[in-house]
């Protein structure tokens, strides 16, 4: 029996994903909101910069100048990877520099942007990379690993890094848990440069020859390809329109001690680790869409829990959506990357998932900016919209149950049932 040589590959992957997590965590939601709040950034705008990680997959398109003629990527792949996440060491030190505010918001700005433009325009290829190492099959099954493994680890990171938070916190030390958290991303930064190095990459046949011809344009004459897209990109609407302001609610309105909302973390990483392998098995048998169209049914379970939550009952109702939200996102996580790879031919798969990226990057931060807007006029009335009390978070998570009912309804009529006719 001939050995398989990208057997440690595999599991080198499953590692710098985890890696790659722990960078994500600390530096979005509730994390970048503690940031923000130091250099006394509003609510709305908190909401419109977590959002830029949607608006930086426009960047993707860059994608092909940047490994044009490339035979292999896994060299560029690194160089940016590693770039990037230095700038998020760049991001903690901003608050403690002893400098002007505006200078210190320049260069939060600067280094915080330029990190997710630097990613996105390596991100395309990385995935690819990466998923050509899995027998198609068994993605289903290998994503659902790869993310119990993310969960799990980052379960216990997550706990660590908020009770320290606290710590420092408490003894009005903020300076201290900011150095802290950039230590800790550098230190990961160079464990995740090790578990890159140490993953093969699977040369494709003809791949210059690929690179080079293939085009977004042959993406866009693909009409089975961008159907599905819209997908991914009505998602994006979705989520967009409400999550960017969740880490700003939690802090600033629920009031939620960072050791409370690494609580929420654990509890979703649990119940996502035991979700996982049953939404990959679903993928696998039945397809990525299926699965999907099952977690859009629970992910509109979960923002009607958030339109409902207020600080007095908070921690009952976004507990309850945390759990809802853990339970659909086991499934739309990879379905969003894997619906697209599996429907693109492979001489275009690069350049499909760029272009997806990048319009469900604009769409998203497009709608952000808009919620922010809406979330800005019920703040300046003091909360109060049409005479009733209400926070812009309950608002908008309204409003994100009503795209998701019609994202369900486009995925079953637009997408399932045309495929069962045909």
């Amino acid at each position: 029996m001939k050995k398989d040589e990208y057997a440690p590959s595999r599991l080198w992957v499953i590692v710098e994903a985890a890696l790659e997590y722990f960078i994500s965590i600390v530096t979005s939601g509730a994390y970048l909101a503690k940031i923000t709040s130091a250099l006394h950034f509003s609510d709305s705008l908190t909401g419109v910069l977590s959002s830029f990680v949607s608006l930086g997959c426009i960047f993707q398109l860059g994608s092909g100048f940047v490994f044009r003629r490339a035979k292999r990527v896994k060299g560029r792949v690194i160089g940016f990877q590693m770039a990037y996440q230095l700038l998020f060491v760049v991001v903690y030190l901003t608050p403690v520099m002893n400098a002007h505010e505006n200078l210190r918001t320049g260069v939060f700005l600067t280094a915080f942007l330029s990190a997710y433009i630097l990613i996105n325009l390596v991100r395309s290829q990385k995935n690819t990379w990466m998923l050509s190492l899995i027998d198609n099959g068994k993605r289903g099954s290998f994503t659902a690993k790869k993310e119990i493994v993310s969960l799990l680890s980052g379960m216990i990171y997550t706990y660590i890094i908020g009770s320290a938070i606290d710590r420092y916190e408490a003894a009005g030390n903020m300076r201290g848990a900011f150095i802290l958290l950039a230590i800790v991303i550098f230190s990961i930064n160079a464990l995740h440069m090790v578990s890159l190095c140490l993953t093969k990459e699977r040369k494709a046949e003809n791949a210059e020859k690929a690179n080079e011809r293939a085009s977004i344009k042959d993406v866009v004459k693909n009409k089975k390809v961008m159907s599905v897209m819209l997908i991914s990109v009505l998602w994006y609407i979705t989520t967009y329109c409400a999550t960017p302001f969740y880490g700003a609610y939690q802090v600033n309105q629920l009031k939620f001690s960072m050791r409370f909302i690494s609580i929420l973390s654990i509890v979703y990483a649990i119940v996502r680790s035991i979700v996982s392998p049953f939404m990959g098995r679903l993928a696998d048998k039945h397809g990525f869409v299926k699965m999907a169209f099952v977690c859009f049914f629970v992910a509109a379970a979960g923002f009607l829990a958030c339109a409902f939550t207020t600080p007095e009952n908070g921690k009952i109702l976004f507990s309850a959506y945390n759990v809802l939200n853990a339970v659909s996102m086991a499934g739309i996580n990879s379905a969003i990357l894997n619906i697209v790879f599996s429907y693109a031919p492979a001489e275009i798969r690069s350049q499909a998932i760029a272009l997806n990226h990048a319009i469900c990057g604009v769409c998203g931060f497009l709608t952000t900016c808009a919620a922010s807007s809406i979330v800005d006029h019920i703040q300046a009335n003091e909360n109060m919209l049409w005479g009733a009390h209400l926070y812009p978070q309950q608002v908008m998570s309204a409003v994100a149950v009503i795209l998701t009912l019609l994202l369900l309804l486009y995925t079953y009529f637009g997408v399932l049932r045309r495929e069962k006719a045909h």
